[in-house]
């Protein structure tokens, strides 16, 4: 504590009063005194004297406006409201009442509660009360928070190349196909165009169905497939996709019936005969085209005969129930140059059906239906021209074999290719005599298939292993 300096008093005093009174009235008057500045000092003393302790000043905050966006999620720091205080202490905010969908750290970051989203189509405009405080004093503001609509970006339909098969036979107005996985990613009505259209062969509605277009037809045998572009639009954006429309053929012939059995022969001169050999112990009932514009219906199990007013090249189509060709002693037999075609054909037996057939080809890419057959037997014997390979063939039913393949125009790799396909099946038959008279083998993979079959109990007769 700072000395503090006491008043100093002078007294004068007169002497008016008596020598012994005025000694007595002195002291009494000193004594006095002495108390009266000892009191003087206790008072000075007992008085605080050092700075006085300034009182508090409440922070200072602002109402405010914010503007955030409508897409603004959980995390997102949307504003950082601020507020000062004259004392420069700490502050710390909260949010007093309502807080809608909003928190804010006590720092004063503004953010959207857990779990919360923004939608300015249900509320564009939240009004919040922000407190501050330092610790003694606080004060608030209205904060008005005003959400930006957030208008999204169009997304374009979204559809992918496709095609369709439709028969050359299909009538204006039937639908063809409805375009698949058509969509739009923001759900907007969508609406469908052919931007290129193959000679306006075809229409589309809204629902995405393909027709064929007014006084419009398709037609195998001037085109097989088209191609138009599709085009999906949602009133903004739209995108195209290619639609190749596979034709099917209608056989308007029985040659181009795909059932048919198809065969090419030869006529010499004008007015020449050709005879299919039939097995007069089987029952047929078919139709015949020989080719020339003759048509037939059979159902007698005799051979059919045709003669061809002009000399040329034939092909004959067969349909129905026709369960074996013999051509084997046929005089004719020399006419036939190829099988186009074995169709579908139940055949029941294939014995000696090609025997000596030299000029036969083959053209066929199918293979017979061999589901009945159980002989073949001397099938091709002297058809020096076949040459095919037989590895397809089903021979799960056949039970003979003796000199099928015996001086046939098979060359290595159909025979190679024959052996391993039979190889390979699982009904491959047993116990099995194959004629191979003249063919030859090659090869590990052929080898291997071979030793195969001899190992089910194959005799496999006059073929040989080349010589590399």
């Amino acid at each position: 504590m700072p000395l503090v300096r006491s008043p100093q008093y002078h007294l004068k005093i007169m002497h008016i009063l008596k020598p012994n009174l005025l000694t007595s009235q002195i002291m009494k008057l000193k004594l006095l005194l002495i108390v009266s500045i000892i009191a003087f000092a206790l008072h000075s003393c007992s008085k605080d004297d050092g700075p006085k302790k300034e009182a508090n000043n409440p922070p200072s905050i602002q109402d405010r406006t914010i503007s955030i966006l409508e897409s603004s999620a959980p995390g997102d720091n949307l504003a950082q409201i601020t507020a000062t205080d004259p004392d420069g202490n700490n502050l710390e905010y909260s949010i007093t009442g309502e807080a809608g969908p909003f928190k804010i750290s006590t720092s004063g970051i503004l953010t959207l509660a857990s779990g919360q989203t923004l939608d300015f189509d249900v509320t564009n405009s939240y009004t919040i009360t922000v407190s501050v405080s330092d610790g003694t004093d606080s004060a608030t503001a209205t904060i008005t928070i005003n959400i930006t609509e957030v208008v999204p970006t169009n997304q374009a339909p979204e559809i992918g190349d496709q095609g369709f098969e439709a028969s050359e036979d299909s009538e204006v107005g039937v639908t063809l196909y409805t375009l698949e996985n058509v969509s739009d990613p923001d759900g907007d009505p969508i609406t469908f165009d052919i931007s290129v259209n193959d000679n306006g062969l075809f229409a589309i509605n809204n629902d995405g169905e393909i027709s064929l277009a007014e006084g419009q037809n398709l037609d195998y045998e001037t085109a097989t497939s088209h191609q138009i572009t599709v085009s999906v639009s949602d009133g903004t954006n739209a995108t195209e996709a290619v639609v190749t429309v596979t034709v099917t053929n209608v056989a308007d012939t029985l040659i181009e019936n795909p059932d048919s059995f198809v065969t090419t022969w030869i006529t010499e001169k004008n007015d020449d005969i050709i005879k299919i050999g039939t097995d007069q112990n089987l029952t047929y009932d078919y139709t015949i085209d020989w080719g020339d514009g003759t048509i037939e219906i059979i159902t007698q199990s005799e051979s059919p005969t045709h003669i061809y007013s002009t000399e040329g090249t034939y092909i004959v189509a067969i349909n129905g129930t026709f369960p074996k060709i013999t051509m084997f002693g046929n005089v004719t037999r020399h006419q036939l140059i190829a099988i186009n075609q074995w169709g579908t054909i139940e055949w029941k037996d294939f014995g000696s059906s090609f025997s000596g057939c030299a000029n036969m080809a083959n053209a066929a890419t199918d293979k017979p239906n061999l589901s009945k057959v159980t002989n073949l037997s001397w099938m091709f014997d002297g058809a020096s021209s076949f040459n095919a390979n037989l590895g397809e063939w089903d021979i799960g039913y056949v039970t003979n074999m003796n000199n099928m393949l015996n001086d046939s125009g098979i060359s290595t790799e159909n025979y190679n290719d024959t052996l391993i396909g039979w190889a390979a099946q699982d009904n491959l038959p047993i116990n099995m005599v194959l004629g191979a008279n003249g063919l030859t083998y090659c090869g590990s993979e052929a080898i291997t298939a071979r030793n195969t079959l001899l190992a089910n109990g194959w005799d496999i007769q006059g073929d040989a292993e080349c010589q590399n």
